[in-house]
């Protein structure tokens, strides 16, 4: 086995938002507590996992929900929403 001994290539994204994840977060905090369909026919659930997890710059304030049903030709849709109330109280 050869191996190449070199420094890796400077880090992709991170440092910036992705202008799909602002414009989401944007609407949904201008609706609070409403659904709204962000992701349709997605490859993976990868948009609701970043939403959930706070981790894109975009989802890191605040409390987000996010929930997606796969279709028939296994893409994902995803919905989701910006809370600031919590049902039932």
């Amino acid at each position: 086995m050869t191996f190449v001994f070199e420094e890796p290539p400077a880090q992709r994204g991170g440092a910036g938002e992705s202008p799909r994840n602002k414009e989401i977060a944007e609407a949904l905090r201008a609706r609070p507590n409403e659904w709204a369909l962000v992701g349709e026919n997605e490859k993976n659930d990868g948009l609701a996992a970043r939403i959930r997890s706070g981790k894109a710059k975009s989802f890191a304030e605040g409390k987000w929900q996010a929930k997606t049903r796969r279709n028939e030709d296994n893409t994902v849709n995803i919905w989701a929403r910006y809370v600031t109330e919590v049902e039932g109280e």
